[in-house]
């Protein structure tokens, strides 16, 4: 006889304090949309709207963040009080559950998203657009939830929906001393409030927390004007970020984190300013009569006409660009280029990714180091544009994955590249020039922070 789901969801089961232990419980709303997160791809959860091993495991990441430095670069010593703290799998030597128990409490169950009203001259009103779609205000971070057809028109994939108005409590307990075999004593504290503080802060819940998705706002904390809200990060930059060395590959925030705040009305006002403005900056392009779109600014589409076999368009053979790199490929991977005159002569798609480690398998995917996101404030919002650190594995170029970047196609085979620019390429890139006081800016990164005056 097979059995049923129940038709309610399982009781909340709630832990008794315990001597030597700390607990508090935290209120938070989402302030901007909530993005997947739940058991199936690109979906909330179906159970619970919040998943207590999603929160865990964005702690452990804004651990790692905030508390990595200590270390000093030793991987194996770091990954160790990692273990300690957050847990490991149930292995032999290995310390097996966490010392922090993470339980969320009364989630709302969040209002979905499925359209975005976009403004038609023609017909001089707003019509509802799937958010997904290319003439959504939000398509540019909500393009994975575009309607996908196959050849025939008939539709593969619908399309999706973020959740809205969604709120939890998180309890929290924890020892108050770790103590080891070792002696060592460690006061945890410190090391969950770092990552509480930096999740808060940076971070989010659900997919996309890079692109603002699932921003956080402490219902519990003090909430602060918009002029003040640069010194609070950086206040809290100095207390809870540990100076020292992070091993290679691992993302980090730095006591001399760039990053800027700009004031707005509201959190969707300040989150859609920010990516309006990073859409703006990478896709820049120069006018002219090849399209209504013109040409891009940067390097790359050149860059590919000039690889070995690959065939370049008759009204594109003279570039605009003589550089040989990639540089937007450290907003985060992958990239895909797809030319307009395909058909008429240009390059078939390519994709920027990492190395090929198996028979048609690659390193596709390499988060962004660029965190865009509102903060909630008393007299509105200001939008958060933050660059995370990481320290490059071996002899690889910074924001790349182990074993550089590769472009690769079907049609043309792999190509290693490279993003890396110096003084005398950035003089050459037009998005690049005059963005600090006149002089070319070589970091892209820093170049958008830039941008954002």
């Amino acid at each position: 006889m097979s059995r049923k789901d129940p038709k309610e969801n399982p009781p909340v089961v709630s832990k008794e304090g315990r001597a030597g232990w700390v607990t508090e419980i935290r209120k938070y709303k989402i302030i901007t949309p909530l993005y997947g997160g739940g058991e199936e791809t690109q979906k909330a959860d179906s159970v619970t709207t919040v998943r207590a091993t999603e929160v865990r495991g964005h702690l452990r990441f804004w651990w790692r963040a905030t508390r990595g430095g200590m270390f000093e670069g030793r991987l194996k010593e770091m990954k160790e009080r990692e273990e300690k703290i957050w847990g490991s799998p149930g292995e032999k030597d290995k310390p097996g559950p966490s010392l922090v128990i993470v339980q969320i409490l009364n989630p709302t169950s969040g209002t979905p998203i499925f359209k975005k009203d976009v403004f038609k001259k023609r017909e001089g009103k707003n019509i509802p657009t799937e958010i997904g779609e290319p003439q959504s205000p939000w398509s540019y971070v909500a393009f994975p939830l575009r309607v996908e057809k196959d050849e025939h028109g008939r539709v593969t994939k619908p399309a999706g929906s973020v959740l809205d108005d969604v709120e939890f409590e998180l309890r929290i307990s924890y020892r108050e001393i770790l103590d080891d075999e070792s002696e060592l004593k460690l006061e945890l504290k410190p090391e969950i409030e770092a990552a509480l503080w930096a999740w808060e802060t940076f971070g989010g819940i659900g997919a996309r927390t890079r692109r603002g998705f699932g921003a956080l706002q402490n219902l519990n904390a003090n909430v602060f004007p918009s002029q003040e809200m640069k010194k609070k990060i950086n206040a809290g930059l100095d207390r809870h970020v540990k100076d020292g060395t992070w091993p290679g590959g691992v993302p980090h925030l730095s006591k001399k984190l760039h990053f800027k705040t700009k004031p707005k009305t509201n959190p969707t006002t300040a989150w859609e300013y920010l990516f309006q403005q990073l859409k703006v900056f990478r896709q820049e392009r120069y006018p002219g009569s090849i399209s209504p779109f013109g040409r891009s600014k940067w390097p790359e589409p050149d860059a590919i006409r000039r690889l070995p076999g690959i065939p370049s368009a008759a009204n594109h053979k003279t570039p605009r660009s003589k550089i040989d790199k990639f540089p937007r490929g450290q907003f985060g991977l992958p990239i895909i280029f797809k030319f307009k005159d395909d058909d008429k002569g240009d390059p078939a798609p390519t994709t920027l990714q990492g190395v090929k480690i198996s028979e048609n398998k690659y390193i596709d995917r390499l988060a962004s180091p660029l965190i865009l996101r509102p903060i909630a404030c008393s007299d509105g919002a200001v939008g958060l544009a933050a660059i995370l650190e990481w320290k490059p594995v071996g002899t690889d170029e910074e924001y790349t994955p182990p074993g550089g970047l590769w472009l690769t196609s079907k049609d043309y085979g792999d190509f290693q590249v490279e993003s890396d620019l110096d003084i005398s390429d950035a003089k050459n890139i037009e998005p690049l020039k005059d963005v600090d006081n006149g002089n070319p800016q070589p970091d892209v990164l820093q170049a958008f922070l830039d941008f954002l005056k």
